[in-house]
């Protein structure tokens, strides 16, 4: 078992003593797949050498790769990585004719070419940093042995010899993934900072009283993930039979009621105070997984009924980063109607932007000038003014309003602008 060597990217080359693995069937690989998910048992593979591998990969997909790699290796396994090295490579580019640059620039950002593309390129201390928070240790910085025309970096690292919670975090990715069947990497980014990273931490403070809290907080993010959760702790031995199909039962319940997308819909009628959107929601979701957590424990839906009533919202993931990318689209439609003339239809795009996220001035400064043009009483529109003069953060943004204001209150309207105000009033 320790004699399993994986050669991982091997495109062209053929290296005699490894399991050669590409996802290119024009490759000479002995075996073609994905190599973030590799068809092999867990703690079965004793190294894995991924040459000009990783730049292949933006950011978040490089956290689900390495995890990969890392749920293979044996403890005590070693990773070995060959990638551009950033800082050299730019100190070089910055020293050289055109045409050396041209293959300097080639080296970094890779060319368009089946596989040859290069998503991003890490610098040694944000991969080694990378690789530690996945479980690597003894993380070292080595010459390089390949394509040494240009500046590269090498990486050598070991699996744990004992590592329970990363290797449950590891399987727990590749199931995550496969559940969720979304490989976008804005919805990805926002279930690795909105929901792994806190449940990781709660994992390993407490893993006793933590299960239902860490269901209950995956579970507003998608059930699938709480799913996905449960299934790695069964199959790592965490939780029994029996408490693995009660809970799966209850999860199953949410996934058919996509409980995640009600829970978009239910945010946008929540009750938000201005400037304090931020607890408004801690506070929206401590109360919606108190809920989940009593769901669990009294195995009773009673408490998520109004929830599960309401309509579902159109989107992959629930968390802030959905919540304020829709109130963003739901602004610049406001502002392309407004600029269609479509006035009615323009306020009501932006009165449900400020309903998802109420911290935005140029919706209440539009919603101003549409009380303008619409002929509302003098009240609505220094309310639009107000609001807009307490979310405003930019010092210039607000004279302007001030003075739009100044000008509405001593009755000269007719000289302020009837249009819309778009996201380019913050980059003047």
């Amino acid at each position: 078992m320790d004699k399993l060597k994986l050669n991982l990217g091997s495109g062209i080359v053929y290296r005699p003593e490894y399991v050669n693995i590409d996802r290119f069937g024009g490759s000479l690989a002995d075996i073609v797949c994905d190599v973030g998910d590799l068809p092999f048992d867990s703690q079965s593979v004793g190294s894995i050498d991924a040459l000009q591998l990783i730049e292949h990969f933006d950011y978040v997909h490089c956290v689900y790769v390495l995890s990969e790699w890392f749920r293979v290796l044996r403890p005590g396994g070693l990773l070995i990585l060959e990638t551009p090295d950033l800082y050299k490579s730019f100190k070089k580019l910055k020293k050289e004719n055109s045409e050396k640059q041209k293959v300097t620039l080639q080296w970094i950002y890779g060319i368009d070419s089946c596989g040859m593309q290069h998503k991003v390129v890490l610098p040694f201390e944000l991969l080694r940093a990378l690789l530690e928070e996945i479980g690597f240790e003894d993380v070292l910085q080595e010459d390089q042995r390949t394509h040494k025309y240009e500046r590269g970096l090498r990486v050598v690292c070991r699996k744990p010899l004992s590592c329970r919670a990363s290797e449950i975090f590891a399987l727990f990715r590749k199931c995550l993934r496969s559940e969720l069947e979304v490989d976008d990497s804005d919805v990805l980014i926002g279930v690795e900072n909105y929901c792994i990273k806190e449940i990781y931490g709660e994992f390993l403070d407490d893993k006793e009283d933590s299960v239902n809290r860490i269901i209950a907080r995956s579970a507003v993010c998608n059930p699938k993930i709480a799913l996905a959760f449960c299934r790695v702790l069964f199959e790592s031995g965490e939780i029994g039979e029996e408490e693995y199909g009660q809970k799966t039962e209850m999860i199953d319940y949410l996934i058919e009621s996509e409980f995640h997308r009600k829970l978009f819909t239910l945010w946008s009628r929540y009750k938000k105070s201005i400037l304090k959107t931020d607890s408004d929601y801690e506070m929206f979701i401590e109360n919606v997984e108190s809920r989940v957590v009593g769901m669990l424990n009294a195995r009773d839906y009673g408490g998520l009924e109004y929830i599960l009533s309401l309509d579902a919202a159109d989107i992959d993931v629930f968390n802030m980063h959905v919540v304020q990318l829709a109130a963003r689209r739901l602004f610049n439609r406001g502002v392309k109607e407004f600029c269609r003339r479509k006035h009615e239809d323009s306020r009501s795009l932006f009165l449900e932007s400020v309903k998802l996220n109420p911290e935005n001035p140029l919706c209440y400064w539009n919603i101003a000038r549409l009380g303008i043009v619409l002929g509302y009483g003098k009240e609505s529109v220094l309310e639009g003014y107000a609001d807009a003069l307490l979310t405003v953060r930019d010092k210039r943004v607000k004279v302007m309003i001030e003075k739009e204001r100044e000008l509405f209150c001593v009755g000269k309207a007719y000289e302020i602008l009837k249009e819309a105000v778009s996201e380019d009033a913050l980059n003047v």
